[in-house]
């Protein structure tokens, strides 16, 4: 019978292996069926194993034993993974105090945004994984903490969830985040440890490459040797993305791609043997991985590399698909969650893209005669974006237009500089200059520029309504590569069918602006710290409140579908807020920000930089929305649904029993921190828990009891 598929063993087990992690997320949400797809799932492999021995198909055989192997493994990993995520029970939201090492800090303009802290302890108890610390206070200075700096504070404590409203907390799980605690500055003091020697050195590397150059591009040059993303400026982090060149900002595969291969070829010149060469080089890597943390895609490029050196010191021909098929395997079996993990999908799409169509690609270029030089970066860069669009798309609701040709621009300037920082650090510290470290700094200077640019043109970052059959292009992605055998004359009959397919996944996914109609003529409170702030879906979708907590905002947006922002009117725009928005307007396409003379600061406004569609509310009010005073004084707005049904928002500040009593005897929903016992026939969404000072109202829904939620205004109904 004639072969279909050119099928590798590694790729039939790395199939199986997304099948059984799927099985096993499956069982954490309905266990019922998550058991009775496990049996189904051993029993295939089994029965087909028979098949495979009575009918003398050895390969198949082979590669059905690996998948049961691994199988064996991954379900075991799995379940240790999920039953152990937290070493400490805590009570959500309880005092507790917290000791350990700070392991990253969070930079803000200049701010603290939060630190992490590894080696942590909770009441004297050892905890496993990290634990972050946001501060409530907005102000502390960046360098009033180091790295390796011991930290004592008492806050209130939450256990992340690792599957949470049916969802894999994947950056969490990434980033090995167990537990946030909520602290005062006040309540915390610095105290004396002794860090480990990787976060010694990497306090230093910190330390050197902020002074050499610059705040800004210091931290662009940490994150890439490091993989550590917390410090890095969220302006650059921003316009990266957009661009489509982010994943040059954490250590990826590229990266140990350079230094592996800058490796081998300064011991090629020192004629060291091949024995030694593969030695050194995998010792070397894997001390790079425990370095920068073992992400996923540095394990990825790592085991690639370690197998591609290996099949060729033996003297046999490397297969990249089967090098690639491995790492994921074993990456999987050690970290099934990591399925879920935006960074680790990236990681082997873009190379299993590169895989598929780089090949084909660059020959049809060839054929029309393009040069060499010029085919092989463009096909390579092509075949990245198409294979990494699906993940985008679902992760981040969004295209980069642009990436195939920044990456092609950008990535061999960035490569040469990445280069330049691996061999000036050490010559810094070894020779006490921070020269080689200026000049190398000038590649991120222009990369800066360029992207600055880049990130602001029409169409940059297209917004798609995401969903999960985009992974089906996936296998359709194979169906049409040269993996898949098929008569000549069939060739254009495969790839026709490919695109019809293609675009029946990708037509569902196309942009739209309109929010989803199940949220329609609601309120959403944002579940945000110090902060009063709703979504407003009705006509359109308006923001209304504080909005200090923008990070809580933009999850609900990404949660219900959310692509587009007609208006944010605010309570107040100060330096601070206007930093948070300066992103948020572009990411959301907002029309319009609105605010009262009164309580917009000059600061505010300058901090949304170069975003202009910013308006008084006096010479440029919302339509439904009405401005309340008492007095001069600004107290909030009310939002009219309809003659009936009228929304109060007041300010974290405010108080609503503050509020002119006609304003009060018109609304019906009044938005705000917690209820006051005052008016108690109104409807009430507070963050605060009903009864926090006595009296409870006849209808009170809080984020604090209810968890996050939508209130349907016309019903009265609430959508949990």
């Amino acid at each position: 019978m004639r072969r279909i598929v050119n099928m590798r063993m590694m790729l039939l087990v790395a199939v199986s292996e997304i099948v059984l992690v799927l099985i096993l997320y499956l069982t954490s949400v309905s266990l019922g069926a998550g058991i009775v797809l496990r049996i189904l799932y051993y029993a295939v492999l089994i029965a087909m194993g028979v098949v495979s021995y009575k009918t003398s198909r050895k390969k198949l055989l082979a590669a059905l034993v690996f998948c049961l192997t691994f199988a064996v493994v991954t379900n075991i990993t799995y379940d240790i993974r999920l039953h152990t995520f937290h070493s400490v029970s805590v009570e959500q939201g309880g005092v507790y105090e917290i000791n350990g090492t700070i392991d990253t800090m969070s930079d803000k303009n200049g701010r603290i945004r939060y630190v992490t802290l590894s080696g942590g302890k909770i009441n004297g108890n050892f905890s496993r994984g990290k634990i972050r610390v946001v501060f409530e206070n907005d102000d502390i200075p960046f360098d009033t903490f180091a790295l390796g700096d011991g930290v004592s504070v008492t806050g209130k404590l939450y256990a992340i969830k690792l599957i949470d409203e049916n969802k894999v907390n994947g950056a969490t799980y990434r980033k090995n985040v167990r537990y946030t605690l909520y602290a005062s500055f006040d309540d915390c003091r610095i105290t004396d440890t002794n860090p480990g020697l990787l976060l010694r050195i990497r306090a230093a590397l910190y330390k050197k490459l902020r002074f050499a150059c610059g705040e800004t591009y210091g931290s662009v040059a940490y994150c890439m040797l490091t993989g550590d993303k917390s410090e890095l400026d969220t302006d650059i982090s921003r316009m990266f993305g957009i661009v489509g060149i982010g994943h040059v900002l954490a250590v990826s595969g590229l990266h140990v791609g350079i230094f592996a291969g800058s490796l081998l070829f300064l011991l090629r010149k020192l004629k060291v043997n091949k024995i030694a060469q593969f030695s050194i080089v995998t010792a070397i890597l894997v001390l790079y991985c425990l370095f920068v943390g073992m992400t996923a895609s540095v394990i990825r490029a790592s085991l690639m590399s370690i197998l591609a050196m290996g099949v060729l010191l033996h003297g046999q021909r490397k297969d990249t698909l089967s090098a690639l098929c491995f790492a994921f395997s074993v990456t999987l079996a050690a970290e099934p969650f990591l399925l879920f993990e935006v960074g680790f999908l990236m990681s082997y799409c873009s190379v299993f893209g590169l895989i598929v169509f780089s090949v084909p690609i660059c020959n049809t270029m060839r054929r029309i005669h393009i040069p060499k030089w010029i085919a092989m970066p463009l096909s390579a860069t092509v075949s990245i974006s198409v294979a990494t669009v699906p993940v985008s798309a679902y992760f981040f609701g969004a295209v980069q237009t642009y990436s195939f040709l920044f990456n092609l621009l950008l990535l061999p300037l960035i490569s040469l500089t990445f280069i330049g920082f691996l061999i000036s650090a050490p010559v810094s510290f070894l020779f006490h200059t921070d020269i080689p470290l200026r000049i190398c700094g000038m590649g991120f200077a222009v990369t800066d520029m360029i992207t600055g640019i880049a990130s602001y043109l029409p169409f940059a970052s297209v917004y798609v309504k995401s969903h999960v059959t985009l992974f089906l292009l996936y296998p359709l992605f194979f169906v049409i590569s040269r993996f898949f055998i098929l008569p000549k004359g069939k060739r254009i009959v495969s790839l026709l069918i490919g695109l019809m397919c293609v675009t029946v996944v990708i037509v569902p996914t196309l942009a739209t602006l309109n929010p989803p109609e199940k949220i329609g003529y609601s309120v959403i409170p944002v579940n945000g710290y110090s902060d009063v702030t709703s979504v407003i879906v009705d006509d359109g979708v308006t923001v209304l409140g504080d909005v200090k907590d923008v990070p809580a905002l933009s999850r609900v947006l990404k949660k219900y579908g959310i692509r587009k922002v007609n208006s944010i009117i605010l309570h107040r725009l100060t330096q601070s807020i206007g930093e948070n928005l300066a992103d948020f307007v572009y990411d959301f396409q907002v029309n319009r920000i609105v605010c009262s003379i009164d309580t917009m600061e000059s600061d505010g406004l300058a901090a949304l930089g170069n975003y202009k569609s910013v308006y008084l509310w006096e010479e440029n009010p919302v339509e439904k929305v009405s401005r309340v005073l008492r007095g001069d004084k600004h107290c909030g707005y009310t939002y009219s649904f309809s003659e009936e049904n009228i929304l109060l928002s007041v300010g974290y500040s405010v108080r609503y029993t503050d509020i002119p009593q006609e304003v009060l005897t018109s609304v019906t929903l009044i938005r705000c921190f917690m209820y006051l016992n005052d008016s108690s026939t109104l409807t009430y969404l507070t963050n605060m828990p009903k009864g926090y000072l006595g009296m409870i109202p006849s209808r009170q829904f809080s984020l604090a009891d209810n968890g996050e939620f939508i209130y349907k205004v016309f019903s009265g109904e609430i959508l949990s």
